[in-house]
């Protein structure tokens, strides 16, 4: 999970990368024939771990482009159709925009409905659009929260609680922009 302390250390290794590089550049230029003195070698590991660091960010972000953020157990509401409702929140880490959709429950208790369809919202412009349940497939800009819910068959909002603290729920299988992505929940 992508936190704004760890962005921002990252975004500083890139900028120490780029200057390092350079620098290594400019000073290896002026440097005679055949001499390479030890701090030009140091620099230059330096630079590459850098610079593999932020490969490997870039690549994290194209393999696992939504992180989980949360999960959380609504109050049982007697208004409701559907009630206590299970929600689950991801946010769009993959830079650019996605599509993002449920493609079904794997495992784990059952829910009161087959899977969770017409239940995906974006929080966007301080709201959970579409209102007031959800769609079956929402577009996610960059850095935004998605969220969808489900229903589990015979269990008290106190029993989805604890399934929740647990991870014991079940597993979530989210389609993103045509990938299958796994949640245990």
């Amino acid at each position: 999970m992508s936190s704004p302390r760890l962005d921002l250390a990252l975004h500083l290794i890139e900028v120490l990368a780029a200057i390092v590089i350079a620098t290594f550049a400019v000073v290896g230029f002026f440097q005679p024939a055949g001499h390479f003195p030890r701090w030009a070698w140091t620099v230059l590991v330096i630079g590459g771990l850098a610079v593999l660091t932020i490969g490997a960010r870039l690549i994290y972000q194209a393999w696992r482009p939504v992180s989980f953020i949360r999960s959380y157990v609504e109050p049982f509401d007697t208004k409701l159709m559907f009630s206590p409702k299970f929600r689950v929140e991801l946010r769009n880490d993959s830079g650019r925009c996605i599509d993002i959709e449920t493609s079904k429950w794997l495992e784990g208790q059952p829910l009161s409905h087959n899977s969770p369809r017409q239940t995906w919202q974006v929080y966007r412009a301080g709201k959970w659009i579409p209102s007031p349940e959800g769609d079956v497939k929402v577009h996610a800009h960059a850095g935004e929260l998605v969220r969808t819910w489900m229903i589990f068959k015979d269990m008290s909002e106190n029993e989805v609680e604890n399934g929740r603290r647990n991870r014991r729920l079940g597993k979530l299988e989210v389609l993103v922009n045509d990938h299958r992505l796994q949640f245990k929940l």
